[in-house]
């Protein structure tokens, strides 16, 4: 590639400011590549984390209202009060984006619970599409960590190591 980029003197080896141009002239592509791309945000850890913590806490709804409804009781529409009174929930339970309880489940049935379509929350939505998100999130956080993680240590690796003559 730098044979195409750089000229090469009569013995074909690059001379050592050839090579840097080359290099320099590849580090502003790869930033005006980033920089042309205004509607890409990268997938942040937090985000992730936090789809995650929601999802557990559905989960977790779930599990107390099956306890509750074990007791003999049945819970058709989502009661965190009764919940915590009934010792099934120890305190109250947040979603992590909105800092608040900002849970739902209405039309409660055994079905529902046992599916994961009975809780929902205000900001992520039901648990399979909050499943869907954090499994999309977890594939670009992973592609975002091996791909463009990989090409500022080939930029500095271009300009540090001895590149081989052409």
């Amino acid at each position: 590639m730098l044979k195409y980029i750089c000229r090469s003197d009569r013995s074909g080896t690059s001379t050592a400011a050839e090579v840097m141009i080359a290099g320099v002239v590849m580090l502003l592509l790869y930033i005006a590549f980033l920089a042309m791309n205004p509607l890409y945000k990268p997938p942040s850890g937090r985000e992730l984390s936090r789809a995650k913590a929601c999802l557990t806490n559905m989960r977790l709804l779930s599990g107390a209202i099956e306890m509750y409804n074990l007791d003999g009781k049945f819970m058709t529409e989502l009661d965190i009060e009764a919940l915590k009174t009934g010792k099934f929930l120890k305190g109250e339970v947040q979603c992590l984006e909105t800092r608040a309880a900002s849970y739902i489940g209405i039309g409660l049935t055994a079905e529902s619970l046992a599916d994961n379509s009975g809780i929902s929350c205000e900001y992520h939505g039901s648990q399979t599409q909050l499943k869907e998100k954090v499994a999309d999130l977890e594939k670009r956080v992973a592609w975002e960590d091996s791909f463009l993680g990989r090409i500022p240590h080939a930029i500095s690796r271009f300009f540090t190591e001895e590149l081989p003559k052409i």
